[in-house]
């Protein structure tokens, strides 16, 4: 079983590098066709980050055989709990909001077409004169 996913490991960060190396040189074209001399356009940050997908695609491998050793185990009644708990401690919780932002009455959100947003003011304007 962890040969299995080693393999299947190596592959996905074999496939990252090469989707990595495949955007650099479309992104690297595109600036010649703009009209950039060679060296110019080849000199610009990269934009996919192989390591970042290899982390992932680590933990996510991390997962993949816990959630086998689940089955082996004979734990399935226990699996969502256990795969739960064991997301949140491999990937860490959710940011928290960093602010929130808050709407004034004035600048309600538009929901729906225009018409809609027409029937929804004119409600406004009759309570606005009832008062």
């Amino acid at each position: 079983m962890l040969w299995k996913e080693f393999e299947k490991a190596d592959d996905a960060a074999r496939a990252a590098s090469r989707f990595e190396a495949d955007v650099h040189e479309r992104q690297v074209q595109r600036r010649i066709d703009e009209g950039l001399e060679k060296d110019e356009a080849g000199n610009l940050r990269r934009v996919f980050s192989a390591d970042d997908f290899n982390d992932t695609f680590r933990k996510m491998l991390q997962l993949r055989l816990e959630r086998n050793l689940i089955s082996k185990l004979g734990l399935e009644d226990y699996e969502a709990d256990i795969i739960r708990e064991r997301i949140q401690t491999v990937f860490g919780r959710a940011p928290a909001a960093t602010k929130q932002i808050m709407i004034p009455a004035s600048d309600q959100l538009q929901i729906g077409d225009a018409s809609t947003q027409q029937v929804q003011d004119l409600k406004r304007r009759g309570r606005q004169r009832k008062r």
